[in-house]
């Protein structure tokens, strides 16, 4: 199938929500697409448990919702589908129900919200071991717990999140651990007093966790995991100012699951696979597309809204959405010069007040180098492909130590592309004294995700006949 729409928007979060809504209003004919069965995305997932966290929070997201859904009869919509490349321009290349279609543009709006960032550390591959949005996503939405005892470690508001549902599904948390110290949240303080919905969240999340009596840990983390074929046991340590561990006393802790979240960075996939601009983004450490405010790109057809361009959370999400929309309508009928200005005003003054918090935030998530100081060089930094920081410095010994002139070693060639590890090995990078220029990049291939073999044999066959 190949259909061709004037505006394509990929991604359903809460970005991907206020530009589709936004759009169809205006009369663009819409196409969406969506990797879940539900608009929502992870924030405003629905599911058997409905949207979760505080009221407040549930009523932010039915309203969008149901924003959406008042224009999805005006729009294209395309569930469980999965964008995998884009073979040709201003085209994307699709899979759905084991079928491959095109679509094809005059504008598109990425919006691939975030992906949670991990830090490797002793035993961290052992099963039982799982982000905590993905352990939130079990719990809340698939109802499942898969284990009783779990223990908690990272940085940021996610963590408590998530372990505030383990306990109301009936886990026993038997730590949460904030890689920060407790001052120094005090900055963000002022910055979540301005909006009663983060307030909300917050003594939501605390309320449920003191209510259970779970033991809260700041400037602690969880530095080893073992295990007998799953995690069976953790190591917590106290930790110096830049994150380093202290010498001393270890807590250890029998467990069944241990929730990891060291924060958010953009979800890049869809946009580098497109070879858009990017650059590395030392306040979130992490590679952005550039974009102006309005979401354009370097490529004149393509947007970026929410987390993809910059993570800032949902509510900031929903507006950067709504105002890519507005910048697309723009274009497409050929509005007067300055209208767009003028009617974005609102829009851009609210979201200069999420971006203050958003930016606070980050100071506190992004990576302490003293968790990556002194790991063992065999320890695993990329997943798919099993490969050490030990073989990693065998390969800089022979090469310029730029991100492609280490894929001999295997780093990042694994189905996830670096999705996981290149976050990581960029940080040891930057304590080997390697520049983010000199870092570079890993380069994308289609497909950007895993897809049967057997849909290709289908496709022939099809055309064949024909």
């Amino acid at each position: 199938m190949n259909s061709a729409f004037d505006l394509v928007v990929a991604g359903l979060g809460p970005a991907g929500m206020a530009a589709a809504a936004h759009a169809a209003q205006s009369g663009l004919k819409v196409a969406v697409v969506d990797e879940n069965p539900a608009q929502g995305g992870q924030v405003y997932r629905q599911g058997l448990s409905g949207l979760a966290g505080s009221s407040a929070r549930k009523s932010r997201g039915r309203t969008l919702i149901k924003r959406f859904e008042k224009y999805q009869d005006r729009m294209e919509i395309f569930h469980d589908c999965l964008i995998w490349a884009s073979m040709a321009p201003s085209t994307l290349n699709l899979l759905q129900d084991g079928s491959l279609k095109q679509l094809e543009y005059r504008r598109l709006i990425a919006c691939e919200g975030a992906q949670e960032r991990t830090i490797p550390f002793p035993g961290w591959t052992l099963p039982g071991i799982m982000t905590a949005g993905g352990l939130q996503k079990m719990i809340l939405h698939q109802r499942i717990l898969p284990g009783k005892r779990m223990v908690f470690s990272g940085a940021g508001p996610l963590l408590f999140a998530t372990a505030a549902a383990a306990v109301e599904a009936g886990a026993e948390v038997l730590a949460v651990c904030d890689a920060n110290s407790r001052q120094s949240y005090l900055p963000l303080m002022g910055r979540v007093a301005s909006r009663s919905v983060l307030i909300a969240e917050g003594f939501h999340y605390m309320r449920q966790l003191i209510s259970h009596r779970v033991p809260i840990y700041y400037s602690k983390a969880v530095v080893a995991a073992q295990g007998d074929g799953k995690v069976q046991q953790v190591t917590l340590a106290g930790l110096d100012r830049d994150g380093s561990p202290r010498s001393g006393k270890r807590q250890e802790l029998m467990v069944d699951v241990l929730g990891v979240n060291h924060g958010f960075l953009p979800a890049s996939r869809l946009t580098r696979l497109l070879e858009l601009s990017h650059v590395f983004d030392p306040l979130q450490r992490a590679l952005r597309p550039v974009c102006d405010r309005f979401g354009r790109t370097s490529d004149g057809k393509v947007l970026v809204a929410g987390d993809g361009a910059g993570v800032a959370g949902a509510d900031y999400a929903a507006l950067a959405g709504q105002l890519a929309a507005m910048a697309a309508v723009s274009d497409l009928l050929n509005e007067p010069s300055g209208e767009l200005d003028k009617k974005s005003r609102p829009l851009l003054r609210e979201m200069a007040s999420f971006q203050k918090y958003a930016d606070r935030l980050h100071g506190l998530t992004i990576p302490k180098a003293g968790l990556f100081k002194n790991l063992e060089d065999d320890t695993i930094i990329c997943r798919c492909e099993g490969v050490t920081i030990g073989k990693v410095k065998e390969f800089m010994a022979k090469t310029g130590g730029s991100l492609t002139e280490l894929k001999p070693s295997r780093l990042g060639m694994g189905p996830c592309q670096g999705r996981v590890c290149e976050p990581i090995i960029r940080e040891l990078l930057n304590l080997w004294g390697r520049t983010p220029a000199e870092c570079g990049e890993l380069h994308l291939r289609p497909p950007i995700a895993p897809i049967p073999l057997g849909v290709f044999e289908k496709e022939a066959v099809q055309n064949y006949f024909k």
